[in-house]
């Protein structure tokens, strides 16, 4: 009489193999879905190469068997049960991010040089130094007037938190005749002061925009860089949407000195409004890095500029190799409007 036991065995096991496979391959296709809910590209792309691999398509009767009833538990009982709070806290963080700023995508208009390569290859942003901006109102403050005495008051209060010195101490800083109440120049003085602490990163809602392709992206020949805030809320959680304005915005220095520099430098005169421009600022009183880390999957695509050379686009591709997620474009000229045009590369 045959002996079926080691066929039982190794249907047993076969059958455990295929169950433990799907958990990682539904893991995957789960994680996927959730992360990428506003970049259904990235999930065809998952699941293409989910399908290539054959990690789902190449199980018997008795794996598809298995695969429905894990799909059950995982669907029904696990993936609830571990990810609902995260999956809501998640959503709520990505909308509010998402409203503030009016966008999913981000795009930074990029020259080529050492310095972006090495940005590319190490997955960090640069920011650059507030006061060294082109536009010459950047940092311009319009003062409020204000009562001398609730000015001495409020700045005594946060002369005394930011130094931890003694109130009498404080209070003789501040005892100069009408300093605070007439002097713009010294509440200038201060704020150029945290000025030079504070670091910036800009961002476009536009990828499309000629005159920005000519004035930051070297004349075209350089390259546009797509983030999806949804694979960095921490670091996207600091964005915000430039605010334009026909005249200068005033404000009270002092009684807002905390968010003064946020208060300013989200402001521009209305005549770069073409920008569509969106900031993380950086206003650490210490001094903050001039690079940033950022999740490698935020970068979701490279364009290249409509004159870049064939050189830089090998550097650019050599230095993403690592990440085979991004997608590469190419900028063109439009035959029949004042137009540019972005096309998709032939897959690598």
């Amino acid at each position: 009489m045959r002996d079926w036991k080691p066929i039982f065995w190794f249907t047993g096991v076969w059958q455990l193999v295929a169950l433990l496979w799907q958990f990682v391959a539904l893991h995957r296709f789960y994680r996927a879905m959730l992360r990428q809910l506003n970049d259904p590209v990235y999930v065809r792309r998952t699941q293409e190469k989910i399908a290539e691999k054959g990690e789902i398509l190449k199980f018997n009767y008795v794996g598809r068997i298995s695969r429905f009833i894990f799909s059950v538990i995982f669907g029904a009982i696990i993936l609830p049960s571990m990810s609902r709070s995260s999956q809501n806290r998640y959503m709520i963080a990505l909308d509010d991010i998402a409203q503030r700023i009016g966008c999913i995508s981000l795009y930074r208009y990029r020259p080529i040089n050492s310095n972006e390569i090495d940005a590319l290859e190490k997955g960090y942003l640069w920011f650059h130094a507030a006061d060294d901006f082109n536009d010459p109102f950047e940092g311009t403050i319009k003062l409020k007037e204000v009562e001398q005495d609730t000015t001495m008051e409020i700045a005594l209060q946060i002369s005394t938190r930011r130094n931890n010195e003694k109130p009498e101490l404080t209070e003789r800083v501040f005892e100069i005749p009408n300093l605070l109440a007439q002097s713009n120049d010294y509440y200038k003085r201060i704020f150029q002061s945290m000025l030079s602490h504070t670091k910036v990163c800009c961002f476009s809602k536009s990828k499309t925009n000629e005159l920005m392709w000519a004035h930051y992206a070297d004349k075209h020949k350089g390259m546009v860089l797509e983030y999806n805030i949804s694979f960095d809320l921490k670091t996207f959680s600091f964005a915000l949407p430039v605010i334009y304005h026909e005249k200068l915005p005033e404000i009270n220095f002092m009684a807002q000195q905390d968010k003064s520099i946020l208060s300013v430098l989200e402001n521009k005169s209305e005549r770069w409004s073409y920008e569509q421009e969106v900031r993380i600022i950086n206003d650490n009183p210490r001094g903050t890095n001039n690079k940033i880390p950022i999740d490698p999957n935020a970068l979701r695509s490279v364009i290249f500029g409509c004159k870049m050379s064939e050189e830089h686009k090998r550097k650019i591709k050599t230095a993403l190799q690592k990440y085979p997620h991004i997608i590469f474009q190419h900028c063109r000229k439009s035959d029949n409007e004042y137009e540019l045009i972005i096309e998709s590369e032939v897959k690598r």
